[in-house]
């Protein structure tokens, strides 16, 4: 019995002790990774000083990955690239336009003059080894506009306000949604912020251009689509000149739900197919599905009202289309993330 004990408490005291040293370590290289933070946040104003190209140039791409690896730091790791003192570390810069002053190109309607900008950066510093639950050091700072930045120094360029809402949670404002814009010398990608914002700005020629906007969806893994559906919807924003600001709202998106229609087609095996019809205004078109084992299974829906038909789906000249004879309907509301299960007699 004696023997047991101590093996038990043997067991514990190593965890504790296995456990404080993990800690300690992570202290340790979290005080190198600030260190690492803010030498990278001195690079990047030592550029923005320089000239407002300098910006440019931070945002071009708008995140980059161990970009000042230099001497002695160097660990030859692709990955974890910085070294110091034995500990290797991963360095993240995220730059984007802060815009400062009244009004904001999201708005609707908002001022069309408001050009003054700051910029925004986010570092985040990650090391090899860390231990589970340990959370990466993160350091931002807002680097006021450069002074050559002015009005007149941006007339050259556009400014894309990309809005992203939805329909379900306190705040409609999505953030953290990815956006790419496409135009003429343009490939450019960014996030939006807390209020489901992303100013892009752009340099379209003097006669105007076309820039087509797409929202990537969540820089997480849930899935959200709009009301049609579509997870990566685009929009072409038209005849962009130096100049201009124009807001580029993506309304009603939401984590996606799934439905789940059972039928039994015992008392009538003509029933052949389901329908689904969005109650709700602004949404899609009816979805029809048939019916496989007695399934149909609709996988990427926008939570709102739906209305779910059962049928044949063979067609008459009098009724042409996917459900000939329709059978209910039966409401169904879903909710964000959801999946519901339902039966039709």
């Amino acid at each position: 019995m004696s023997i047991v004990l101590l093996s038990i408490f043997s067991i514990a005291t190593a965890a504790v002790v296995a456990q404080g040293t993990a800690a300690s370590a992570d202290n340790r290289a979290r005080i190198a990774a600030s260190g690492l933070a803010q030498r990278e946040l001195e690079f990047v104003a030592d550029i923005i000083a320089a000239s407002p190209e300098g910006v440019d140039s931070l945002l071009s791409p708008a995140t980059a990955v161990n970009p000042n690896v230099t001497g002695d730091l160097d660990s030859g790791d692709p990955v974890f690239a910085y070294r110091v003192d034995g500990d290797k570390f991963r360095v993240e810069r995220q730059t984007k336009h802060q815009m400062i002053g009244a009004g904001s190109p999201c708005e609707v309607g908002g001022p069309a003059t408001t050009k003054q900008f700051a910029t925004l950066v986010q570092v985040t510093v990650a090391w090899e080894g860390m231990s589970a639950g340990t959370k990466p050091h993160v350091e931002s700072a807002l680097f006021p506009p450069h002074r050559g930045a002015s009005a007149a120094g941006l007339a050259d360029q556009a400014i894309l306000g990309v809005d992203v809402t939805g329909v379900t949670g306190a705040d409609a404002g999505r953030p953290d949604m990815k956006v790419r814009v496409t135009g003429p010398g343009t490939a450019f990608e960014t996030t939006t912020d807390a209020t489901g914002c992303a100013i892009v700005v752009v340099k379209p020629p003097a006669t105007g251009a076309d820039y087509e906007v797409t929202l990537l969806g969540h820089t997480g893994p849930t899935l959200y689509v709009d009301s049609n559906r579509q997870p990566q919807p685009s929009q072409t924003v038209y005849s962009l000149k130096p100049g201009d600001s124009r807001p580029v709202p993506f309304e009603l998106y939401d984590p996606a739900a799934s439905l789940t229609v059972t039928v039994d087609t015992t008392l009538d095996p003509s029933v052949t197919s389901v329908a689904v019809l969005p109650s709700s205004a602004g949404f899609g078109p009816e979805m029809p599905l048939p019916l496989t084992d007695g399934k149909a299974e609709f996988d990427i829906l926008c939570p709102g009202n739906y209305s779910v038909w059962a049928g044949t789906s063979s067609g008459t000249p009098d009724a042409p289309g996917p459900v000939s004879v329709v059978f209910g309907p039966l409401p169904v509301t879903l909710g964000p993330t959801e999946h519901v299960e339902v039966s039709l007699p």
